[in-house]
């Protein structure tokens, strides 16, 4: 069984991710640490969607999108973070304030690949496909998905979804005031 160690790098980066979140409910950030080593931990938040930007001078104008959910800009950007590190991970723990979403982002494309609908799955094929050399993944999140008429299905979806991906251990923060209240000393162990 693998464990989120909650450092108090990370302990601290995750009270911060909470409070900025509390601020705007519909915005989602996400933590990302690497080899349990708060010297490479990023946050990412999810930024509104800003097609055909002109990324390029060459004459054919290459084009992308800019924005999109956390974990899709975390996926987009992955080669940089593997850049600034100048390695690349064996562990990958991530901490989010909500459940990956099962259906609501559009399948896009990564290179020469296409990512599915939903962070759940393009979670999966990050991990399964894209960075295989990854040992163990860890994800928290803190609440599920925003309530409405298809709730259920994007939360029960994604949780199913993300049960199958073997190196990947889930965890649930729903009751953040108990996280929040708790006195760590040397870091949580999550099991």
């Amino acid at each position: 069984m693998t464990y989120i160690n909650m450092t108090t790098g990370l302990l601290n980066a995750t009270y911060r991710l909470l409070a900025e979140s509390a601020k705007n409910p519909v915005e989602v950030g996400l933590l990302m640490r690497w080899n349990e080593d708060d010297r490479y931990l990023w946050t990412i938040w999810s930024e509104a969607y800003h097609p055909g930007i002109v990324t390029s001078y060459s004459s054919a104008g290459m084009r992308r999108d800019v924005g999109g959910h956390a974990e899709e800009i975390l996926i987009k950007n992955w080669r940089g973070y593997e850049q600034e590190a100048g390695f690349r991970p064996r562990i990958v723990d991530l901490i989010l304030t909500k459940l990956p979403c099962f259906m609501t982002s559009n399948a896009v494309t990564l290179g020469t690949r296409q990512l599915p609908v939903g962070c759940a799955g393009k979670l999966k094929v990050l991990i399964e496909e894209i960075q295989p050399g990854v040992l163990d993944w860890r994800l928290a999140y803190f609440r599920e998905l925003n309530p409405g008429p298809n709730s259920d299905i994007e939360n029960g979806g994604s949780l199913s979804l993300l049960s199958t991906i073997q190196k990947l251990s889930v965890y649930s923060f729903l009751d953040h005031h108990s996280f929040v209240a708790q006195g760590f000393g040397d870091g949580l162990t999550i099991a």
